[in-house]
């Protein structure tokens, strides 16, 4: 995925995420581990969220994007915003998955 195609993906899944009571707190935090797309809350927990997106489905869709690694690196990049944030080590944590195919939204909430 492109850079201008994720980041619009990005948007369009936070824009839809606040809708439902999210709350951001950072936006591409990045790390040498690894970058997690969308971090917030909704009540006490925290959200980190892998957002994916495809054009259509003519490939699979993009939930099937989010690899095992890909998994991987965003839990150990999760450890470091922790460790960096300690105010949230204590939060109930939650990692969920926004897939984009066109137009359609799928939130896969604790998708790992």
């Amino acid at each position: 995925m492109s850079r201008s195609i994720g980041g619009e993906a990005e948007n369009k899944a936070l824009v839809f995420l606040e809708t439902q009571g999210f709350s951001l707190i950072a936006k591409n935090f990045l790390t040498p581990l690894g970058e997690i797309d969308l971090i917030g809350q909704i009540a006490d927990v925290l959200i980190f969220v892998e957002v994916k997106a495809r054009k259509s489905a003519q490939f699979g869709s993009a939930l099937e994007m989010v690899t095992k690694s890909k998994q991987i690196k965003v839990r150990k990049t999760a450890q470091v915003f922790l460790q960096q944030h300690p105010h949230y080590q204590h939060a109930e944590c939650r990692f969920d998955v926004i897939g984009m195919t066109g137009d359609d939204i799928q939130w896969v909430q604790a998708a790992f």
